[in-house]
């Protein structure tokens, strides 16, 4: 199974992101081949999903405290799938010099920063996203699924977390 639920995954968002991989695969699927041939690249496979997994999370209507310049998830250790990576790469590399550089800039900074941890260290610890400017995600359409599952319909709990992550289920 692709989507598998954890301990921070909600029934309903592993149900919704099978759901939307599923008829998206089906809705891509004939596109995947051709990223072999350079006809259709990561980007516009993953952005073609994500526009199928929003649509899905859209039926709920679900209301979150969630808003713009709210960056209390993005300090969270995170995952991304191979084509997600793929997709952020091609993203990368196509920014400007100086935009393309903050981001290794901080690529560096991070690993540097998580090097030395163990996996419980770094759970423990804020970590900012280097995708995370001035306090908004820089690369917000492309956002990893991971990334897309933490929302909240009270802030509380989200600032906690960020304050103290050492005592938060993140």
């Amino acid at each position: 199974m692709l989507f598998q639920r954890d301990k921070k995954t909600s029934p309903v968002a592993a149900r919704l992101a099978q759901t939307a991989y599923r008829d998206g695969s089906s809705a891509l699927g004939p596109k995947l081949p051709t990223m072999r041939t350079g006809e259709v690249t990561p980007r516009a496979v993953v952005i073609g999903f994500y526009r199928h997994l929003d649509d899905a999370m859209g039926v709920l209507h679900l209301g979150t405290a969630c808003q713009s310049g709210c960056d209390y998830c993005c300090y969270y250790h995170t995952v991304a799938s191979p084509m997600e990576v793929f997709a952020i790469r091609e993203h990368v590399m196509g920014l400007d010099g100086p935009e393309r550089e903050r981001v290794f800039d901080q690529l560096a900074q991070n690993l540097e920063t998580i090097q030395p941890l163990t996996p419980d260290q770094h759970n423990e610890t804020n970590v900012p996203c280097p995708f995370l400017v001035s306090r908004h995600c820089s690369i917000y359409d492309l956002r990893p699924v991971a990334c897309r599952r933490h929302h909240c319909v009270d802030v509380t709990p989200c600032k906690a977390a960020f304050h103290d992550p050492r005592t938060s289920d993140r």
